[in-house]
């Protein structure tokens, strides 16, 4: 979390202070006592999230942290979810910034993860927060051209499936300042869905190669 290494010369106070300079004892005074984020740091934490998205550059985990706690907190808070896989119970935003994820890596895929200059998700952020329901068709239609150069393509279909079925029906028309940063918070988490799943099949496939290379091992001593 945000404190978890604050007084490492490399930690996340380092980043909160350059992002948040005098303000940020104010910032961790907050957190620590268990009162509500001002709404400046939640502000400015949507924001960065924003202009993070639109120049393709990495979302911080200082803003994440900020506004899962601002959201947690505030009066009427939502839950966020972790557990992606509660069909129906997390917020609708929060499953459209899952789906923009998705799209995103679906053309980096196509993509075998080589540079691409203006990205989908850079493109459509400023789309999507100002009109969802448009920014999903238009992403949507390139997935689907995306989709024709991947050889997964069960495995991307399988996540599109799962994510809207929590979205429903119908996309939202407009987000709020709140749908937003569970927007941000969706992204985010589905972004790191992909990296632990990335690393659980590697751990097995090394796993499987070190237990044939133990067997052929034995065959070849027997």
């Amino acid at each position: 979390s945000l404190l978890d290494r604050e007084h490492t010369a490399d930690g996340p106070l380092k980043e909160s202070k350059s992002e948040y300079g005098g303000d940020m004892l104010n910032l961790l005074h907050s957190i620590y006592s268990g009162r509500a984020v001002p709404e400046i740091f939640f502000q400015k934490a949507v924001k960065k999230g924003y202009t993070s998205l639109l120049l393709g550059n990495e979302l911080k985990p200082v803003f994440i942290q900020v506004i899962k706690v601002y959201l947690t907190r505030k009066s009427g808070g939502i839950k966020i979810m972790e557990d992606t896989s509660v069909i129906g119970k997390e917020p609708k935003a929060y499953s459209c910034g899952r789906l923009f994820a998705v799209y995103g890596t679906i053309q980096k895929r196509a993509a075998n993860y080589a540079s691409i200059g203006n990205d989908v998700c850079s493109r459509y952020i400023g789309m999507m927060f100002k009109h969802p329901d448009e920014a999903f068709v238009e992403m949507a239609k390139l997935s689907f051209a995306h989709m024709k150069n991947i050889d997964n393509k069960d495995y991307f279909n399988r996540k599109i499936a799962e994510i809207t079925a929590n979205i429903g029906t119908e996309f939202p028309q407009k987000f709020t300042k709140t749908d937003q940063a569970e927007f941000l918070l969706g992204y985010y988490r589905q972004m790191n869905l992909f990296i632990e799943e990335a690393a659980t099949k590697k751990e097995k496939s090394t796993h499987k190669n070190e237990s044939e290379n133990a067997e052929n091992t034995e065959l070849t001593n027997a």
